[in-house]
């Protein structure tokens, strides 16, 4: 499998506040892994390094593909056009305006998004908003998602629906995704791997492997199926041992 994204032995200190303690993942293209970890753990942080927002105290990132970041406020400047919007990735990053115009209208067409392209955000749901933060990422030709905690702010049935989507672009595009989440339901959803972060400052207490076929409550290899990941996730998160 191809690597993508490579986090070797990471870890970040402000002062004496140690933030992550020797991470190490590698993601393969294609895949879909999520994080999950207490509140104020370090998640968002990893990511904002992964991303090279930040730089870790000690350890390394590498992969050349370009990322993008998601977040759960989506950020969308509010004097702007849904389309003006997801034009601004591909302007900042060289492309004639004709160039950027054409490449946000394909991937809001592409999205089913290109009947509110004249829209302002204040006009559109919560998932929709989503939607369109996700397009402005796949405009700037981001191979890697890096999402934190994109649909926590919608209400249950939006984020069912947004899961969908969000399964069906990853699989049309080939994305690979991290995603932190801290619902478990979401992370058996959608999830090929998922790693456990600790309390601060977060360790990588366990990573599972997923089972694809949930229907199928068996165990294929080292894979759990979605009822055995669940109980087992509960368990690492709530300290219980087996």
């Amino acid at each position: 499998m191809e690597c993508m994204l490579k986090a070797e032995n990471v870890s970040l200190r402000f002062g004496s506040l140690e933030i992550l303690n020797s991470i190490s993942c590698v993601v393969a293209k294609g895949e879909f892994l999520s994080i999950v970890g207490p509140n104020g753990c370090g998640k968002t942080t990893f990511l904002h390094i992964l991303n090279r927002l930040l730089v870790p105290s000690a350890g390394s990132v590498s992969g050349t593909a370009k990322s993008s970041l998601v977040f759960q406020d989506n950020l969308l400047f509010p004097w702007m056009t849904i389309l003006e919007n997801v034009m601004v990735c591909p302007l900042n990053e060289g492309s004639e305006k004709l160039s950027a115009h054409h490449i946000a209208h394909s991937l809001l067409k592409e999205l089913h998004l290109d009947d509110f392209e004249a829209y302002f955000p204040f006009q559109l749901s919560g998932g929709m908003k989503q939607k369109v933060g996700i397009a402005r990422a796949l405009a700037a030709n981001a191979k890697i998602l890096l999402m934190d905690e994109p649909f926590a702010s919608l209400d249950y049935l939006t984020r069912r629906k947004m899961h969908d989507f969000l399964l069906d672009i990853h699989k049309r595009n080939n994305l690979t995704i991290l995603f932190v989440t801290q619902d478990i339901d979401e992370v058996i959803t959608l999830s090929d791997r998922v790693m456990v972060f600790s309390e601060r400052p977060a360790r990588v207490i366990e990573t599972l492997n997923l089972a694809k076929d949930y229907k199928q409550e068996t165990v294929s290899g080292n894979c759990l199926s979605s009822a055995q990941a669940k109980k087992r996730l509960l368990h690492i998160m709530e300290g219980r041992k087996g």
